[in-house]
């Protein structure tokens, strides 16, 4: 049984983390996961650090993805924060 992408096991960090299913090929899987995820708990950082990332490595972003990224940019952590802000300015234009 795999661990929901809230559990510890699956926490990602910008550059070293990742998700076994985004490797596998099941991206379709990880992101309609941490959407799940984020209807049971909206706004959980680690999940929204994880969909954000998943979605910008695999060119698969929605309308959702700048604010996810805003999100990460305001309340992250220091690495999540630049990691998020660089890659705010492409996507929404603002710094």
């Amino acid at each position: 049984m795999r661990n929901p992408p809230w559990h510890p096991a699956t926490r990602p960090s910008p550059q070293y983390g990742h998700d076994s299913r985004t490797h596998s090929g099941q991206i379709d899987e990880a992101i309609a996961g941490y959407h799940s995820a984020l209807e049971v708990y909206p706004e959980h950082m680690p999940t929204v650090q994880a969909l954000a990332r998943c979605q910008l490595r695999n060119n698969r972003t929605d309308e959702d993805t700048a604010r996810y990224l805003e999100i990460i940019a305001m309340r992250g952590d220091e690495q999540w924060r630049e990691w998020a802000r660089k890659l705010r300015i492409p996507i929404t234009g603002q710094p």
